[in-house]
């Protein structure tokens, strides 16, 4: 017979993990928002481009993404 702990048990736990949790939350949220800017970047260059040169994107943080001071 299983015996499961009361709920102070695990909130015990839960208070230990929290910060743990929060992290891995955290850093998930993080990688999806930047593959989402990156595909969105990438979609864009890709519209922008001549038609010859859609595969010739500027790579990230190029000085041909940059804006320019005019």
């Amino acid at each position: 017979m299983t015996v499961f702990a009361h709920a102070g048990h695990w909130l015990v736990s839960m208070v230990y993990a929290a910060p743990a949790l929060l992290l891995a939350g955290a850093l998930i949220v993080s990688t999806i928002r930047q593959r989402r800017r990156e595909a969105e970047r990438r979609a864009a260059a890709a519209l922008d481009a001549p038609a010859g040169d859609a595969g010739a994107a500027a790579a990230p943080g190029t000085a041909a993404e940059r804006p320019h001071a005019d």
